[in-house]
């Protein structure tokens, strides 16, 4: 589809926009001199509804969204978009290199859709993202064959994280980043409202997708990141996504409701995975590896917001992380506030410094710390609706079934700190929170653990020892309306089966 005037083209050129060379070739770790690919397409700054269009009867209607119904044609610029099921469709199927310049703002009632194998190359002379605002969408469905790529504009050899702004979708599913209400004027960065009560709001899909080398840092503690979800609602698909060398978080979620799965976080210069401000759901099966020079934490998880009584509840089950080793930066969780997290059947590996902080309360010695990690949280006037099965009330942070490899100093006291105190260490679990885990445990994986920061493709699906095999039937059937089937497995790999991250995911330095 052509998607732009060629008087929009000559003025690109005009206005300096270099996207030189071409590659073909899909493995751009190895290319050098030229972006991964030429776009012959550029996405608009602005995709805005239709103001007037043509019905099925060839009559023109204006206005009135009550009069649109599925077939009816109008345009996006210059762009014929066709209404379907409650969205103008800006379809670019068929494309395979597409390029943006700037912000593209994707409106209320407006799809943009991208093909499978498509590679998206954002330019890097200005602030380039996509935003997708409040009831507009996304679908960019790739395959494990053919991924879609967002990526930097730059010459391949000479990429960097925070050459562009990443993804940006905001949602109506509810938030705690204002006081008493479920909605948020604007994102930290200024890219639009986000939050509502429609919990099962639906922003579209990200699946079989890599972003890379995104992430922007506006101000001081404002940045964008891989990927932004702002009050995104469980109608949202996010699978099978990986966010490769980002300036800030790989993935960020303010609030909402969607559960995102098969994830891989990989050399982000922050944290990996980042929680905020009342998010509600279920994270399952992510990869999360620290390069050698870069990252804070693998997660960072703040557990209330602007509200104590509407705390971010999550749920981590069949995580892995992959730390760097003896001297280097390894906090495997960062949990700021008191809230409510839960993590099961994950693998912690190579980490060797700071596994789990806690940052809830200051001066604490082991007693005082271990009431505020484990013990239930009290939170006034909130009811059990969240169906977390055995678990009543609102859960607590717990940990259940969790392997800590033997590059993990053996005692327990070196996995779990008080932040504001490291010399001060809990040296023993709570028997009735936190179960079934293993310390110091025999593992190892197909590459090396020095492989896996810097040379370019990975291997995090570890050997079946017995360590990553055990059996976890603890009886939690569901988490925020989430449907949980309990893996045999540790870790988010399956040792014995098949590696869901094969052939989607790439590893390229610039």
């Amino acid at each position: 589809m052509k998607s732009i005037t060629r008087l929009f083209l000559i003025l690109l050129v005009a206005a300096g926009f270099a996207f030189m060379g071409c590659s073909s070739d899909d493995d751009d770790s190895t290319s050098t001199g030229n972006p991964v690919c030429t776009p012959n397409v550029f996405i608009p700054s602005n995709l805005s509804a239709p103001a007037e269009w043509i019905d099925a009867d060839g009559t023109t209607e204006e206005d009135d969204e009550a009069d649109l119904s599925n077939g009816d044609t109008g345009e996006i610029g210059d762009v014929a978009v066709t209404y379907a099921d409650g969205y103008w469709e800006y379809d670019l199927t068929g494309e395979t290199c597409i390029g943006i310049i700037g912000s593209v703002q994707v409106q209320r009632l407006v799809k943009l859709i991208i093909p499978a194998g498509a590679t998206v190359v954002a330019d890097t002379t200005v602030l380039s993202y996509i935003s997708v605002q409040q009831e507009g969408a996304i679908e960019a469905i790739g395959t494990a064959s053919a991924p879609i790529v967002f990526t930097s504009g730059a010459s391949v050899g000479s990429r960097s994280s925070s050459d562009w702004g990443g993804i940006v979708i905001h949602g109506q599913a509810k938030c705690n980043t204002e006081a008493g209400v479920n909605t948020a004027s604007n994102t930290e960065i200024g890219t639009g409202a986000y939050g509502g009560d429609v919990n099962s709001d639906s922003s579209g899909t990200l699946q079989y997708v890599r972003v890379e080398f995104a992430g922007y840092e506006i101000a001081t503690a404002k940045e964008f990141n891989g990927i932004f979800l702002a009050g995104v609602g469980s109608g949202t698909t996010i699978d099978h996504v990986q966010v490769h060398r980002g300036s800030d978080d790989g993935i960020e979620i303010f609030g909402g409701t969607v559960s995102p799965s098969y994830c891989v976080l990989t050399y982000n210069d922050d944290d990996g995975f980042d929680l905020d401000d009342g998010w509600s759901g279920v994270a399952k099966n992510f990869v999360i590896a620290k390069g050698a020079t870069v990252g804070d934490s693998f997660i960072e998880y703040d557990g209330t917001g602007a509200d104590d009584n509407r705390p971010t509840q999550s749920f981590f089950a069949n995580f892995t992380f992959l730390g760097q080793g003896e001297g280097k930066k390894n906090t495997a969780i960062n949990i700021k506030k008191e809230g409510a997290l839960v993590v099961i059947n994950s693998l912690f590996a190579n980490i060797t410094d700071q596994g789990i902080v806690h940052q809830g309360e200051t001066n604490l010695g082991s007693g005082a710390f271990n009431t505020a990690f484990y013990e239930d949280v009290t939170h006034t006037g909130l009811t059990d609706t969240n169906g977390e099965g055995t678990y009543s009330g609102l859960l607590s942070n717990r940990f259940e079934n969790v392997v800590f490899g033997a590059a993990v100093a053996s005692t327990i006291g070196n996995v779990i700190y008080n932040a504001e105190d490291l010399s001060t260490t809990v040296n023993k679990f709570d028997a009735d929170i936190i179960a079934n885990n293993e310390f110091s445990a025999a593992m190892s994986f197909t590459a090396p653990a020095s492989y896996w920061g810097e040379n370019g493709s990975s291997d995090f699906q570890p050997a079946a020892t017995a360590a990553v095999t055990t059996t976890y039937t603890t009886a939690i059937t569901s988490f925020s309306g989430v449907v949980l089937t309990p893996a045999d497995y540790v870790g988010a790999i399956d040792p014995a089966g098949a590696n869901w991250m094969d052939t989607w995911t790439a590893f390229p330095a610039n």
